[in-house]
């Protein structure tokens, strides 16, 4: 793994009629993004049936975290004092057959301030994704002023965080 520890052992077998080109194997364990060290070894049957010992170069396979992408959405912009609105939060990841939507990713709402994004209060303005990777938060309009905020998807095992487009609220 990226700390030098062995991930995993797996067995690529054949029928011995392949002397030469390259082998595809899936690894059957994943210890997140890194660079890793690919070690081969193993033993062949020559033509008298002997095992024959062998050990290939070392070769080295660098995985990067899946890029994700956020998007912020809400039916109410135009908000009263004491107003209850809702915000959707979508989260997809990239996969084989593209962006598809990331289940259980944990998702905030930042709010811009003099230029600096920050949390708003977890307890009301922090999610989970459904199955779907959609987030619904539902809140309480407490201001007089226009509100700019964003919602952010925390990195996650193996994905990178990503942020929506701005939305303003007022």
């Amino acid at each position: 793994g990226p700390d030098a520890t062995l991930t995993t052992e797996d067995h690529v077998s054949g029928d011995g009629t392949q002397t030469t080109g390259s082998r595809t194997f899936e690894l059957c364990s994943f210890n997140g993004p890194g660079t890793y060290t690919l070690r081969a070894s193993g033993q062949s049957n020559d033509t008298s049936s002997s095992m024959v010992p062998f050990t290939l170069p070392d070769a080295t396979l660098t995985i990067r975290a899946v890029r994700s992408r956020t998007t912020l959405t809400t039916p109410h912009h135009d908000l009263t004092l004491g107003r209850l609105f809702t915000l959707t939060v979508t989260v997809r990841d990239e996969r084989p057959a593209g962006y598809l939507g990331t289940p259980f990713a944990e998702v905030a709402i930042q709010r811009r301030d003099h230029g600096v994004w920050t949390n708003l209060p977890p307890h009301y303005y922090h999610a989970e994704t459904n199955r779907h990777g959609v987030a619904v938060i539902r809140a309480r309009w407490h201001t007089h002023h226009p509100l700019v905020v964003r919602a952010r998807a925390l990195p996650d095992f193996g994905m990178e965080s990503s942020v929506s487009a701005p939305l303003t609220l007022r």
